[in-house]
């Protein structure tokens, strides 16, 4: 049983007040200016005593008036750590979104997916993540498990039998479990249950975690065989990072580094069906480990850059300074923006998979770049973002 005086509660009341007037300003203030909006509906966070009571507010609701039915029904509520805040999403689903933060940086990652959600600069409040806008791109930085990109036709063959199953897998529109949490360090898993196993014939646990260190945040994946069988998937990256950074109109001048190359070399995909077309191998001339985005830059659709050529990629402004810097030992990465959209972001994916070859006839034991792990063994890899 938990109680709550009505001494707490009063010296309360006036504080959530105001900062409910200042909340309905803000939700205005963004929706006249076509800012990213705020999330519809929230949960605001009333400290009593060392802890916190979630209120679930909607724009037409008032932290005020809802504070008596949260006292009144004291048996449903839930304290909560100071990092962590719940809301419903665009769809009225229920999500948990989680904070790790020290001196440096803020960073949110989504229940929903266990997606990295948005990362703040402390010292100006400056946001490096894609906002999700759908008129571009709905996601933010999505785990793509366990596949990455299409099969063929949109179909695997496993066993004798085939299988549908969309781009990129399904683990990026699941809810996932927050396992562990310490104050630099978060972890979540996915377990298989029986609709996964429907279009995916693989008992699984699949591990995400985020480790915030200085400016640093490391993305860390392992992904558990509890079966008797090996198991066999992909596992890749996603994630979209604010391009333009400074507010210029777009991303024309800013640009990519690629540690110590002198040229790249790419594959392209089909813009209809995003297979790889490996019968292309298009070279990319760099200055300085750089190149600049100019007009139709991204219109090729995806860049896939195969054999480990780098382990570090960098996003520039015109000035060629880094302000993104991913590092990681994946055997491929990507770099992605839609095409003809001129989108205000870039992905720089790090995969361990990719999509079937356009020609690709053979079984999803011989894709390429698929990973095999035996019963009651486990696979894992990492990637860090510096984030200057």
């Amino acid at each position: 049983m938990c109680f709550l005086s009505s001494t707490i509660f009063l010296d309360n009341c006036e504080t959530l007040r105001k900062r409910e007037l200042n909340y309905g300003k803000l939700t205005r203030a963004k929706e006249n200016t076509g800012e990213p909006p705020v999330l519809r509906r929230q949960e605001r966070l009333l400290v009593v005593t060392g802890f916190l009571v979630p209120l679930r507010v909607t724009r037409s609701g008032s932290v005020f008036s809802l504070i008596l039915l949260t006292f009144r029904n004291i048996h449903n509520v839930k304290l909560s750590f100071a990092n962590a805040y719940r809301y419903l999403d665009d769809k009225e689903k229920d999500c948990m979104r989680y904070v790790l933060e020290n001196d440096t940086l803020r960073v949110e990652i989504d229940s929903f997916g266990a997606e990295l959600k948005s990362v703040k600069r402390k010292s100006d409040d400056k946001e490096y993540m894609w906002y999700a806008d759908k008129k571009y791109w709905g996601r933010t930085s999505p785990v793509l498990f366990p596949f990455v990109g299409n099969c063929r036709n949109k179909e695997y063959r496993y066993g004798g039998k085939t299988y549908a199953i969309g781009q990129h897998g399904f683990a990026r529109d699941m809810e996932h479990t927050m396992e562990s949490r310490t104050e630099d360090t978060i972890w979540f898993s996915l377990h298989s249950n029986e609709e996964t196993m429907e279009k995916y014939p693989f008992a699984f646990v699949l591990k995400i975690g985020y480790n915030l260190t200085g400016n640093e945040l490391k993305v860390m994946w392992k992904v558990e065989n509890p079966d008797t069988k090996t198991l066999y998937f992909s596992i890749g990256a996603h994630p979209a990072f604010l391009c333009p950074f400074n507010g210029e109109e777009n991303k024309l001048g800013y640009g990519l580094q690629f540690a110590g190359l002198k040229e790249v070399h790419h594959h392209g995909n089909t813009p209809d069906t995003g297979l790889a077309v490996m019968s292309e191998d298009i070279v990319i001339p760099l200055e300085d480990e750089k190149v600049y985005f100019t007009p139709g830059f991204f219109d090729r659709c995806t860049y896939m850059v195969e054999g480990k050529q780098t382990g570090e990629v960098s996003l520039v402004t015109p000035d060629g300074k880094p302000y993104v810097t991913m590092d990681f030992d994946a055997p491929l990465f990507a770099i992605w923006s839609p095409e003809g959209k001129d989108a205000p972001f870039v992905c720089i994916e790090p995969w361990y998979g990719r999509c079937d070859a356009d020609d690709f006839e053979g079984t999803l034991e011989e894709r390429a770049y698929e990973n095999a792990v035996e019963p009651e063994q486990a696979f894992e890899a990492s990637y860090s973002i510096r984030y200057l």
